[in-house]
């Protein structure tokens, strides 16, 4: 049996490691890097890799979303959810209430 270290963040990966500006863009050059410390910080070689490319997206080093951009785009659909959500609940209200002033009912 394999032993696995618990998963970490990402977010907390690279502020553990901070040397994320430090190395070089080449992925050639990183993974014997990652894998001499990824033992030391207790994390997986992928975790390691995963959390040095956030935080260079987050420094603005490296294409891709920040975190602060995922947090919004997540807090963002979660909004749009909770609208439709509210609209469909108003549309039957709307046709229950047409339905109940209807003259032609009575």
């Amino acid at each position: 049996m394999k032993f696995r270290s618990k998963s970490h963040p990402p977010s907390s990966v690279s502020e553990r490691c901070g040397w994320s500006s430090t190395i070089s863009t080449s992925t050639r050059r990183r993974t014997p890097a990652y894998q001499a410390i990824a033992p030391k910080l207790g994390v997986r070689v992928q975790s390691l890799r995963v959390g040095t490319w956030q935080a260079l997206v987050d420094a603005d080093k490296a294409s891709g979303v920040s975190n602060a951009e995922q947090q919004r785009i997540k807090d963002l659909e979660r909004e749009v959810r909770d609208m439709k959500e509210a609209n469909e609940i108003l549309k039957a209200a709307s046709s229950f209430v047409a339905r109940e002033l209807d003259p032609r009912r009575r």
